[in-house]
Parts: C-alpha cells; structure tokens; sequence
C-alpha cells in the first residue's frame, strides 16, 4: 500500500494507514504481492486507487485569546462614571476547524450561564479589573472546544479624589499634606498633581 506522497510498504489485508491530519483527503494506491522463493516477490502491475478523509475532530484555537479581547470604554445611560465594554475579534480564519467549517464562536464571562456571540459587547465592566472569559467554537459537524483565560480591563481615570487624612502647620513657611490614594483609583497613580494658592 502507498497513501499520499510516501513509499510503498508492506501490511496485512485490510489494515491501515495512520499520521494524518483530522479531515485530510487521503490517497492511497494498493497492489497485491506474492512471495516465491523461486522467484522473489512479485508484484501485480496494476495498483487499486482509494481516497478517504479521515474523521471531523474538534476546533483548534490559539493558544493566546486574551489578544483577541477588544476594550471600548463607555458611560451607561443615566450613569456619570465611565464602565468599560469588551467583545471578542476572534476570527474563524484565526481557528483551525478540523472539518469543512466553523458554524460558531461565542463567549461568556465566568460566572453567566449563556454564550453570547463574539460580535456582541459584554457590558458594565469595572475598569482595572480581572476577569476570566470562557469560549465555545463549533464546527460544521458539532465538535466543540471550550476554553477560558483569564485578562484584565483597561485603566480609565479615577471615579473619586484622594483623600486627604492630614494637613498641619509644618514650619513658618511649609504646610503639610498626607492623603490617600482615591477609593477606586481605576488603575496604578503615578503621580499626584497639587495646585496650590496662598493668600
């Protein structure tokens, strides 16, 4: 039997040809052989032709899908501080389906029960914030991946000031001014700015 591009080999009757890819065509030529010991081996100079695919499996996806995350920041309707708002670019070219297509991707956060499509927005996100998303690829034939990651929300500005805990005399000509960092500061402070004005 020769399948594909590889040499001849010698198996039992009815046997198989293993090492190939989830639904790859697969060719084969198969040609009788007699052993004499007068003769040698002795082939049929006609070869039978076959080609099968080999079984559906499930989707492949890639191994980083914390990039294909895209963040928007937004501010609800009715509401004054900004949320942040993510979808999934996560493309079907992006996935290798193991079967002639890939009928859906979907997304979820953890903790909800439904998949949504990855065109849609997950809503209402706290920036700054780590959270882990679930993901459901299906092909053509209903083989399922699922896989989850874990990534963190964009920083945006903080929702409150810093707190001041003391300010105090500090010598005749200097005040002192102790403060904490705002009670959602929406990512790492870095700096602090204080104008100042003297009367």
């Amino acid at each position: 039997m020769r399948c594909v591009s590889s040499n001849w080999v010698e198996i039992p009757s009815n046997n198989k040809s293993c090492g190939y890819s989830p639904y790859q065509l697969v060719s084969c030529d198969i040609r009788a052989t007699r052993v004499s010991n007068s003769a040698g081996t002795q082939y049929s100079n006609i070869s039978s032709a076959a080609s099968v695919r080999t079984q559906c499996a499930a989707p492949s996806l890639p191994s980083d899908l914390s990039s294909y995350i895209r963040q928007y920041n937004y501010t609800p309707v009715g509401e004054s501080k900004a949320k942040v708002r993510i979808y999934l670019n996560l493309l079907i070219s992006d996935i290798v389906a193991n079967c002639r297509s890939i009928s859906s991707i979907k997304y979820k956060l953890k903790e909800d029960r439904e998949y949504i499509r990855n065109t849609q927005y997950i809503t209402n996100l706290l920036p700054f914030t780590n959270y882990t998303i679930g993901v459901k690829v299906t092909n053509n034939v209903n083989n399922q991946t699922t896989a989850s990651f874990t990534f963190r929300t964009m920083t945006l500005e903080p929702y409150d000031a810093p707190v001041i805990v003391r300010s105090a005399p500090y010598n005749t000509t200097c005040v002192y001014l102790e403060w904490k960092e705002p009670n959602q500061p929406n990512g790492v402070i870095t700096k602090y700015r204080i104008p100042f004005s003297a009367r």
